[in-house]
C-alpha cells in the first residue's frame, strides 16, 4: 500500500525497540494481526502474522532485531512499514493519500498551464506569420554526393527571420552542418538562420563503415563524370566501364576502398541475386524523407515547418555489371579451361589443372568487387565446360570432372589458393612418385596401381578435408579477433570497476558520516513530528480554500478561453470592416478628385465671367 518504505537502518533504536515490543508481545496471530490493522486496507492479515509468530519461535522465542523480522519470507519493504507504523502509532495512509491528491491537483494545473502556453504560442505564431521553407539541390544526383539544403524562414510579409533555430532531421543519411571549424554530423541537426533568414546544410548517404575525406573527394571526382539525367546504365556504358578500369588499375587503392565499401554495402542487393548482371537497366532510387521545423525564441515547440523528399540514384548495380564485363574481357578464361582439357591429363590431374586456372584468374583481382565478379564469373565458365568441352573425354573423366567440378568452383577464393594449390602440388608429387616405381614387377605393378587409386580417392579426402580446415581456420581467425575485442573490453570493465570500487569506498565513508547525522536529525524528527500534526490541521484549511481558489482559477481559465476565442471572431470581423472602409476610402479618393476637377473648373470660369463683367463695365 505504501510507496514511502521503511528499512530496519531507518529507525532509531528507541522506534526499534517499541516495534519488537509489539511483536514479542503478542500472543496469538489473531491478535498480532488486529494489532497490525489498518482500517480499509489489506495489510498484514492472520497467514503473515503467524509466519512472524513461527519465526519468533525458532529464534528461541523473541526477535532481537528488526533485521530478523525484515528477513521472515513474504515480509516486503512494504508489509515492513506497515508493522512499523503500527508499533509507532502513525497512518501510512495519510503519507500517500494527502501527497496523491496533491500532486494529482499539480499536475492537472501544469497540464492547463502547458495547454495555455501552446495556445500562446500559437496565437505569436498566426501574428507573426512564420513560415518556413526546405530547397534541396540538385535533383536529380548520385549515391555519394553531396546534396545542399537550403532552409528559408520567412514572416507574413515575406521579410527574413534571422537568429532563430531550426531543427532538421532526415529518414535516411547523415546531415552535415559546418561552423567555423566545427561540422556537426548526424541524422538530426539544430541550427540557426544568418541574417537572410536561412541556413545551409548537406546531406549524404555514405556506407556504415564511413568515408574518408580522401575517398570521399575521389569519389564524388568520379561520379560527377556519370551524367545524372541518364535513363539506364546502357546510356553511361563507356563512362561506368572507364569507372571499372580506374578500379583496377589504382595503385594508391584509395577509390577502391571507397567503391568497395559501397559494394560489400549492397552485395546482397546487386551480388548475391540469382541472376548476376543487368542490374543497370533502370537506377534504383534510395529516397530520404527531410523535415524542417521552426522554434520559438525559447522552447521546443514548433511553430512551422517544411518536409521535402530527396532522391539519390543508385549507381552500385549498373557499375558491378560493367566491373564484371571489365574483368571477364581481361583473361580468357573460358579458353583457358579448354586448354587445361586439351593438354592430355584426365581423371583428378584434368580437375587440378581445371581449379589452378580458375586460381590464377581469381587471384588476379585486386579488390573485393573484383573477386565477387571473378568468382561468378568462375562458376558461369565451370558450367559452361562441363557442357561443351567434355565430350570428347572418356566416360570415368567425365563422370569425375561432374562430380568434383561444381565443388572446386565454390572453393575458389583468395583465401583458398594456398590451401588448394598444397593440395594439387602434394597429389602432383605422390602420382609421380608411383610412376617412378610402376615397372618394378607386374604384380608390384598391379598392387601399385590399387594403392594409387586409393591414395587418389584419400586425396580427394584430403582436399575436401583441405577446405574444411581452411574455413575452419578463417572462423578461428575470426574468433581470435573477437577474444582480442572481448579481452580489451574485459580490460577495460576491470578498469572501471577498480575505479568504482575506489568512488564507492570514498563514498561509503561520507555515507557512514552523514548517517550518524542522520540519525541525530531522526531523533529530533519525533519531536517534531507532534508539531506537524498541529501544522497538517491548518495545511487540511489552507488544502479546502486552495480547491475553492483553483475551482475559481479554472472557472477564470474557462473564461479567458471563451475571450481568446470572441477576441478571435472579433478580429476576424474587424479585418472585414477594415477591407471594407479601405474600399469606401478608395471611393472617397476618387470622389475628392473628381471635386478638386470640378473646382478647378470652377476657378477658370468665374475668371473667364469676371473678364467679361469687366468688359461689359467698360
Amino acid at each position: 500500500m505504501a510507496t514511502v518504505t521503511l528499512e530496519p537502518g531507518d529507525l532509531t533504536p528507541a522506534q526499534a525497540a517499541r516495534v519488537l515490543t509489539l511483536l514479542n508481545a503478542a500472543a496469538s496471530a489473531q491478535a498480532l494481526a488486529e494489532a497490525i490493522e489498518i482500517p480499509g486496507e489489506l495489510d498484514i492479515g492472520v497467514r503473515l502474522a503467524q509466519r512472524l509468530l513461527d519465526a519468533r519461535a525458532a529464534l528461541g522465542g523473541r526477535f532481537t532485531e528488526l533485521a530478523q523480522v525484515r528477513a521472515v519470507r513474504l515480509i516486503g519493504a512494504e508489509r515492513f512499514t506497515e508493522i512499523c507504523a503500527a508499533a509507532l502509532g502513525l497512518d501510512p495512509r495519510r503519507w500517500i493519500t494527502q501527497i496523491g491528491n496533491f500532486s494529482d491537483q499539480q499536475a492537472q494545473i501544469e497540464a492547463r498551464l502547458a495547454r495555455l502556453s501552446t495556445l500562446a504560442e500559437s496565437a505569436a505564431a498566426a501574428r507573426e506569420g512564420a513560415r518556413v521553407d526546405l530547397v534541396a539541390s540538385p535533383q536529380p544526383l548520385w549515391l555519394g554526393q553531396a546534396l545542399e539544403l537550403r532552409v528559408l524562414c520567412t514572416d507574413a510579409a515575406g521579410r527574413p527571420l534571422p537568429g532563430r533555430r531550426v531543427t532538421v532531421t532526415t529518414s535516411l543519411g547523415v546531415l552535415e552542418a559546418a561552423f567555423g571549424f566545427a561540422v556537426t554530423r548526424a541524422a538530426g541537426i539544430t541550427v540557426r538562420t544568418g541574417a537572410d533568414g536561412s541556413a545551409r546544410l548537406d546531406l549524404r548517404l555514405t556506407p556504415p563503415d564511413g568515408l574518408g575525406a580522401e575517398q570521399q573527394a575521389l569519389l564524388e571526382g568520379e561520379l560527377d563524370a556519370l551524367d545524372p539525367q541518364a535513363d539506364s546504365a546502357a546510356d553511361l556504358g563507356p563512362a561506368l566501364f572507364a569507372l571499372a578500369q580506374r578500379y583496377t588499375a589504382e595503385r594508391a587503392g584509395t577509390l577502391r576502398a571507397a567503391l568497395d565499401l559501397y559494394a560489400r554495402q549492397y552485395k546482397g542487393v546487386f551480388v548475391d541475386r540469382l541472376n548476376f548482371g543487368g542490374a543497370g537497366v533502370a537506377f534504383p532510387v534510395e529516397t530520404s524523407v527531410l523535415r524542417a521545423d521552426l522554434h520559438p525564441a525559447d522552447g521546443a515547440a514548433s511553430l512551422a515547418h517544411a518536409v521535402l523528399a530527396a532522391q539519390h540514384r543508385n549507381w552500385v548495380g549498373a557499375w558491378l555489371d560493367a566491373l564484371a564485363e571489365y574483368v571477364a574481357s581481361q583473361a580468357a578464361l573460358d579458353a583457358a579451361l579448354a586448354g587445361a582439357g586439351q593438354r592430355g591429363n584426365t581423371g583428378q590431374r584434368l580437375v587440378d589443372d581445371i581449379v589452378a586456372e580458375a586460381q590464377v584468374f581469381v587471384a588476379r583481382q585486386p579488390g573485393i568487387a573484383a573477386q565477387w565478379a571473378a568468382q561468378r564469373r568462375v562458376d558461369g565458365a565451370m558450367q559452361r565446360y562441363l557442357a561443351r568441352q567434355t565430350e570428347q573425354l572418356d566416360l570415368p573423366t567425365r563422370l569425375t570432372l561432374h562430380a568434383q567440378l561444381a565443388g572446386a568452383a565454390a572453393q575458389i577464393t583468395p583465401d583458398s589458393i594456398g590451401t588448394l594449390a598444397a593440395v594439387a602440388q602434394a597429389k602432383s608429387e605422390l602420382g609421380a612418385r608411383i610412376e617412378q616405381v610402376g615397372g618394378v614387377s607386374g604384380a608390384l605393378a598391379d598392387e601399385i596401381r590399387g594403392i594409387r587409386s586409393e591414395v587418389a580417392t584419400r586425396a580427394d579426402e584430403v582436399s575436401r578435408n583441405a577446405a574444411g580446415v581452411a574455413e575452419q581456420a578463417r572462423q578461428v581467425q575470426a574468433d581470435r579477433a573477437a577474444v582480442s575485442a572481448d579481452r580489451a573490453a574485459v580490460a577495460a570493465d576491470r578498469q572501471r570497476v577498480d575505479t568504482r570500487t575506489a568512488e564507492f569506498d570514498s563514498r561509503y565513508a561520507t555515507f557512514t558520516t552523514q548517517y550518524d547525522d542522520f540519525n541525530s536529525r531522526y531523533e529530533g524528527f519525533t519531536v517534531d513530528y507532534g508539531r506537524f500534526q498541529t501544522d497538517y490541521a491548518q495545511f487540511s484549511t489552507d488544502a479546502g480554500q486552495f480547491r475553492t481558489e483553483f475551482s475559481n482559477l479554472n472557472t477564470r481559465v474557462t473564461v479567458a478561453e471563451t475571450g481568446i476565442s470572441g477576441l478571435q471572431t472579433r478580429t476576424t470581423t474587424l479585418d472585414q470592416q477594415v477591407g471594407t472602409l479601405n474600399t469606401r476610402t478608395g471611393a472617397l479618393d476618387q470622389r475628392v478628385t473628381t471635386l478638386d476637377s470640378q473646382r478647378t473648373a470652377l476657378v477658370r470660369e468665374v475668371g473667364t465671367l469676371r473678364t467679361d463683367v469687366n468688359s461689359i463695365r467698360r
